[in-house]
C-alpha cells in the first residue's frame, strides 16, 4: 500500500515538474502555439509594435506570449519598454462572452499575481503571461484581441482566433 502511494506521489511531482512555465525563452513555444503574426512597420509608435502572438492553454492555465519588433536594441544594449507608461490590453472572447478582460503595464520585468504573473524578457523582445484559466472553452473556440497601449494612445493591435485555419 506505501508502495502504490509513493507511486501515486511521484507521478503527482513529475507532473508539475513538466508542466510548461512563462520562462522568457522563446524555444520553449513549440510552432502549434503560434496563432499569427501582426505586421511589423504598422505601430503609431516608436515602441510597441507587435511582430507575433502564442498561445498555449495548459493544466487550467492560458499562456500567451506576444514578440515585440522594438523592445531592445542588441547593438545599444537599450530597453525601450523600461519606465515607458506602456500597456498590454488583452481581452479574450468566445461568441458574444467575454472571457477575460485586463491591461497590464509592462514597463516592468516580471509581475505575479493572485490569478496571473507575466514575464518580459528584453533580450528576446517578448512578453509572456500565464493565467488561471478556469473555462472549459478549447482554443479553437476563443478569440483573441491584443491592443498595446503607449502614453495612453492605441499603438498597435492584434486580432486572431486560437485555430489553425486562422494561421
Amino acid at each position: 500500500m506505501k508502495k502504490s502511494y509513493l507511486l501515486i506521489f511521484l507521478t503527482t511531482i513529475c507532473f508539475h515538474l513538466l508542466a510548461f512555465e512563462i520562462e522568457g525563452n522563446p524555444k520553449t513555444w513549440e510552432k502549434e502555439d503560434f496563432i499569427g503574426f501582426d505586421k511589423v512597420g504598422d505601430c503609431k509608435s516608436q515602441i510597441g509594435d507587435i511582430s507575433s502572438v502564442f498561445i498555449r492553454i495548459e493544466n487550467d492555465k492560458l499562456f500567451l506570449r506576444i514578440t515585440f519588433d522594438d523592445m531592445y536594441s542588441h547593438k545599444s544594449k537599450v530597453d525601450y519598454f523600461t519606465d515607458e507608461d506602456i500597456q498590454v490590453k488583452l481581452t479574450i472572447t468566445t461568441g458574444n462572452t467575454k472571457l477575460f478582460d485586463n491591461v497590464f503595464d509592462i514597463d516592468k520585468t516580471s509581475k505575479n499575481e493572485s490569478l496571473f504573473s507575466f514575464l518580459r524578457n528584453p533580450e528576446y523582445n517578448l512578453f509572456e503571461i500565464k493565467i488561471d484559466w478556469f473555462t472549459e472553452h478549447s482554443r479553437e473556440n476563443l478569440f483573441f484581441n491584443i491592443k498595446i497601449i503607449h502614453n495612453q494612445n492605441l499603438v498597435d493591435a492584434f486580432f486572431a482566433d486560437g485555430s489553425e485555419d486562422y494561421r
